[in-house]
């Protein structure tokens, strides 16, 4: 979850370095690969997977960090990324669990993916 979080955060400042540049007409030094969105349809699974271990013994008002809120960071990060590429892959999750009344994980990662 950490390397793909810091993944996307280092290609997010790679495509605004690039965005610069080519506004100045001037060459890029480290193009971005974008290994993010080429991942994204194996890395949405795993993060919507993750989001729904939520720890229901948690207190809401203590800052421990948990695997769920790490999947929402990491999917926050990649958003900023890879932007509208990410909406075709996580709508599905979305509207299959948003309105889910069984399960309050599923309900709860598809808000928080929303």
């Amino acid at each position: 979850m950490e390397f793909w979080s810091t993944l996307a955060e280092v290609e997010f400042e790679l495509i605004d370095i690039e965005a610069e540049a080519k506004e100045r007409n001037e060459p890029v030094d480290r193009p971005c690969v974008r290994y993010v969105a080429a991942a994204l349809e194996h890395l949405v699974p795993l993060l919507t997977e993750t989001l729904t271990r939520q720890d229901e013994d948690a207190d809401p008002d203590d800052d421990d960090f948990n695997i769920s809120m790490a999947a929402s960071t990491c999917l926050v990060n990649v958003s900023a990324t890879v932007e509208d590429l990410l909406v075709p892959v996580i709508t599905p999750f979305i509207q299959q669990n948003i309105q889910n009344q069984e399960n309050w994980r599923l309900r709860e990662a598809a808000t928080m993916a929303f």
